[in-house]
């Protein structure tokens, strides 16, 4: 599967990439776990980093876009 690359103009950490995963409604307690030490241990590139947040930032976009669904 290729992915959508994110053009975007902000530069983000991994603390921002970690923050959004945090926040993240539809993954596990365990999965987030395994993302954010991945993050944390792997040396990552800011084009990494971007991706990584923008990702995380659509996953909880298309959960509050789902349960709009049924509201």
């Amino acid at each position: 599967m290729e992915k959508e690359k994110t053009v975007c103009n902000i530069d983000h950490s991994k603390e921002d990439v970690i923050k959004k995963l945090e926040g993240n409604q539809i993954l596990s307690s365990e999965t987030k776990r395994e993302l954010i030490q991945l993050v944390e241990t792997h040396p990552l590139s800011q084009e990494q980093l971007n991706e990584a947040f923008h990702m995380a930032k659509k996953m909880n976009k298309y959960v509050e876009l789902f349960k709009e669904l049924f509201a």
